[in-house]
């Protein structure tokens, strides 16, 4: 099987934003999980959030797009440079030979 090189990566999940801040997390033995606190929980346990996205919105010509989801994927793209890199690849490689795979623990994208 041939090699397949990833050479750019963005991180944000609840250890923190970007690549650098969840491998310190990681490092320091560090959990991103806080006590639940939505209203409608029954049960006592943990969930892991990003707090940034609450005061975020998608860009202007995607707000009919609006949601957490949605604003996870976005505010994802623009850390650790991502944006950037995928914009050189592709004036360098062309459009049509780059990928892009996106993981969610939620399933929601």
């Amino acid at each position: 099987m041939k090699p397949l090189l990833i050479s750019q990566v963005s991180v944000v999940n609840s250890l923190g934003t970007g690549v650098e801040a969840m491998r310190r997390a990681l490092c320091e033995k560090r959990s991103g999980l806080t006590p639940c606190d939505f209203e409608t929980a029954r049960i006592d346990t943990y969930v892991g959030t990003v707090p940034a996205l609450d005061d975020l919105r998608v860009r202007p010509d995607l707000l009919d797009y609006d949601c957490r989801n949605n604003r996870l994927a976005q505010f994802c793209l623009e850390q650790d440079g991502f944006a950037g890199q995928v914009a050189a690849a592709r004036d360098r490689y062309g459009a049509g030979r780059i990928g892009f795979y996106l993981g969610t623990s939620t399933s929601g994208l």
